[in-house]
Formats: structure tokens, C-alpha cells, sequence
């Protein structure tokens, strides 16, 4: 059997680039905290094939099932997971060229899923036409000590060059699921407001009704001194935007660190939702170290495992990397025939405490069994 990435008894590890493999590899690197979750897409633009996707728990959409004469017993609709807003999103470029790793040369790629951190880092080096090289460094993660928190540093660093370089951190609403039945776009947008290096996008799910607000903040460092910077603003329908140029000094290491909150219906009043996302991302700036955002005091330190059979790792790769999928298909919408089996898988994986810790597992176990399940018509 051929391994599409490196196995490791934490890591899931892709130390090439393979353009045929992305969409695998955005599945297999995806991260997520019980509360919200993100494939591994890249925060740059990439033209290549992909299949963007960000994931709030407990917000469907019942998609209208294309019924034949070959599906007969099927129900009218099924529950669909959204792909909600886009957070992610960094664009860079240098003399009017877009990053894209679908067009310039890679020279060097590196990317790992630390499950044992919940962290996804990615290295790269490119050279654009002008033969302008530079290098990329990203680590992001959903928060498991603050569940509405994610945050992104995305490092970028001149390797043969000294010059200007285009940052645009945004959020995106204008998103589709690929597994649309009719190509319906699902979204209604509710509100959005920008300002210089922060942003918020309200948006609303059409029929569920249920409201998500997210919201950014961002800084820029040189090494380790914070810039002060005077980006110009931007937004349109279900979008908004700071965009900056900024001199960049050949092999030195800048630094914007993106915030991120989410929150949604499913937790808050819709009357105080987006004030919430505000408030939540503005506290979360002013915590530093980026990291101490992720893991609660209390977290102890997972530790090494002891040497097995690489069979046996592999199977405990498998098994952490496949979790968060579960998860929500059980959450979402469970149904009396997945109940059985999904609680039995559940209390297998809350015996082995470690993978507890990781994903949170004991908050999703409770959401099958509270009567405080969001109601929708």
C-alpha cells in the first residue's frame, strides 16, 4: 500500500506538493475544535483544485434531495452541513503577482497537522516571474480553551530580494457547498462593518434561519517589534477587507497574525451576536503569546507514546484525523438508526482520554443527550 504522507505517532506529514492531492490533503489536514472547524486550505489565494470549507456545528441546511425513479424511499431533504464564511483569508502579492502556488514554482513545501498541539503549519518557498524568491511560514488553530477562537500567523520572509509586498487579510461570506443539489446559494447576509485592521460579516442561513457573526483582527510585526501600519479598507457584498503594502527587507521575517471569532445562534441571542464576535476577537488581540489562546491553563501536556508497530500508528493517525468528521455528522442532525453505534464509538474514544483532550470530546458527547438541541421548522 502507498502512503500518501509521512506517518508519525502525532504528525500527519506532507513534505512535497502534489496539485493532484490537494483536495485529499485539504481533507486529511483539517482542523477543528467541537464548536467550528476548517479544511486545509491555503490562507493565499490558489487557483488550483480545491474545495473551500469552514464549518460551524449545529448549522444545517435541509437541501432539497434530487429524487428518481433510482432513489425511491429516499426522504424530500437532507440535513447539509454549510460551508460558512471564509476566515482564513491572506492574499499576497509582490509587483502586481498574485501568491499562487498553482502558478509560481514551488521550490520547497512542507506541511504537518500536529495533533498533539492541535496545530497545522505549513512552510513554503516560491519564485514568482520576476524571480523574486520568498518564503511563507503558517501555523493556525482553532482554539480549545476559548472554543470561539481561531487565529492564524503567517509569517512571509524575502529570501533573495528587498521590497514592497501587498497583504490582504479578509473574511469571505461569499461561499457555496460543492455537494449542493440544486447549486443553491444558502446565505443571506445580515450585516458587515469594517475599519482599519478589523472587520465583522453577519450572515444568515435561508429557511434554518440560524445567524453565524465572525469577526477579524490582525497586527504586523518585523521579527518581533510590532509595526504600525495604515491599511485602506474595502468590502462588498458578504466581504470585507484591510489591504497594505509594506517594505520588506531581504531575510527578514514579518509577521501578520490574524484573529479570528466566531459565534453563532446556536450560542448566543441574535440580538447580541455580533457584538459578541467583536468583543470576543478584540480580547483575544490582547493576549500574547498567540499560542495561550489555544490551551486552557488546566491542559496538561500530552506525552510522547511508547514505540509500536507502524501498522498500529498509522491506525491511531487514521482514527484522530477521521474524529472531527464524525463528530458532525453525529451532532448535526442524529437520527434514532445512528444513535446506537455513534454513542458506542463515542465512549470508545472518551476511554482513550488523550484523544479526548484533543478534540473535546466530553462537550460533544453531552450535545447528544441535552434537551437544549436548537429547534428550527
Amino acid at each position: 500500500m502507498h502512503n500518501l504522507f509521512e506517518i508519525d505517532p502525532w504528525k500527519i506529514i506532507e513534505s512535497k506538493f502534489d496539485p493532484s492531492k490537494q483536495k485529499q490533503a485539504e481533507s486529511i489536514f483539517s482542523i477543528g475544535n467541537g464548536s467550528f472547524g476548517q479544511r486545509a486550505n491555503f490562507e493565499e489565494k490558489y487557483s488550483g483544485p480545491t474545495l473551500q470549507g469552514s464549518y460551524i456545528g449545529g448549522v444545517y441546511y435541509p437541501d432539497k434531495t434530487r429524487v428518481g425513479w433510482w432513489k425511491n424511499g429516499y426522504p424530500e431533504y437532507f440535513a447539509k452541513v454549510l460551508n460558512a464564511t471564509n476566515w482564513i483569508g491572506i492574499d499576497i502579492s509582490i509587483d502586481g503577482e498574485q501568491l499562487d502556488l498553482h502558478v509560481q514554482q514551488v521550490k520547497y513545501f512542507h506541511r504537518e497537522l500536529d495533533m498533539q498541539n492541535g496545530l497545522l503549519k505549513r512552510t513554503v518557498r516560491v519564485v514568482f516571474a520576476s524571480g523574486k524568491e520568498l518564503e511563507i511560514e503558517s501555523i493556525r488553530f482553532c482554539s480549545m480553551a476559548r472554543e470561539e477562537i481561531a487565529a492564524i500567523s503567517y509569517a512571509v520572509t524575502p529570501l533573495n530580494f528587498s521590497g514592497n509586498v501587498k497583504f490582504t487579510p479578509y473574511l469571505d461570506g461569499k461561499v457555496s457547498n460543492h455537494d449542493a443539489n440544486y447549486d443553491e446559494f444558502f446565505w443571506l447576509e445580515d450585516s458587515r462593518k469594517v475599519d482599519l485592521q478589523k472587520g465583522m460579516l453577519c450572515t444568515r442561513t435561508k429557511k434554518t434561519d440560524f445567524c453565524v457573526a465572525t469577526a477579524m483582527r490582525f497586527s504586523f510585526w518585523r521579527e518581533q517589534e510590532l509595526l504600525t501600519i495604515h491599511p485602506n479598507v474595502a468590502q462588498r457584498d458578504f466581504y470585507v477587507e484591510n489591504n497594505f503594502e509594506h517594505y520588506l527587507e531581504q531575510g527578514i521575517r514579518f509577521t501578520l497574525k490574524k484573529y479570528v471569532a466566531v459565534t453563532s445562534t446556536i450560542n448566543h441571542s441574535e440580538f447580541e451576536l455580533s457584538a459578541k464576535a467583536i468583543k470576543r476577537v478584540r480580547e483575544s488581540e490582547m493576549r500574547t503569546p498567540l499560542v495561550l489562546m489555544h490551551f486552557a491553563p488546566s491542559t496538561k501536556q500530552l506525552g510522547p507514546i511508547s514505540g509500536k508497530a507502524r501498522t498500529f500508528k498509522l491506525k491511531e493517525m487514521l482514527l484522530r484525523s477521521k474524529v472531527f468528521a464524525l463528530i458532525f455528522s453525529i451532532c448535526t442532525k442524529p437520527t434514532p438508526e445512528k444513535m446506537p453505534s455513534s454513542i458506542l464509538v463515542l465512549k470508545v474514544l472518551l476511554v482513550k482520554n488523550t484523544v479526548a483532550q484533543l478534540i473535546g470530546i466530553q462537550k460533544l458527547t453531552a450535545c447528544l443527550f441535552t434537551s437544549k438541541r436548537p429547534t428550527r421548522k
